[in-house]
């Protein structure tokens, strides 16, 4: 009897502990496509169907620099050795 009052509650418990954590989980995604909606969301859309928008994001573009200034990154356009200067593509 004991072992399965102990599994019940042990049961019930983790039961309640999932349907929680899925929720939770249901909500950030709800989150994330209101944002996507939006038109800062469409057009983060726009330049990742382009390729630019991990090379916005990273500072990985041909002649980009990072820079840690006051606490935090920042990225700047540099020349490259050949003096050209390079950007990515808009949407």
């Amino acid at each position: 009897m004991a072992f399965g009052g102990g599994y019940f509650f042990g049961h019930q418990s983790g039961w309640d502990t999932g349907h929680a954590d899925g929720y939770q989980k249901a909500r950030d995604q709800e989150a994330a496509a209101s944002w996507a909606n939006t038109p800062s969301g469409q057009r983060a859309y726009g330049l990742d169907r382009l390729g630019s928008l991990d090379m916005l994001a990273l500072c990985k573009g041909d002649g980009w620099t990072m820079e840690r200034q006051k606490g935090g990154t920042v990225c700047f356009p540099k020349l490259d050795a050949k003096g050209n200067l390079s950007g990515w593509y808009i949407p």
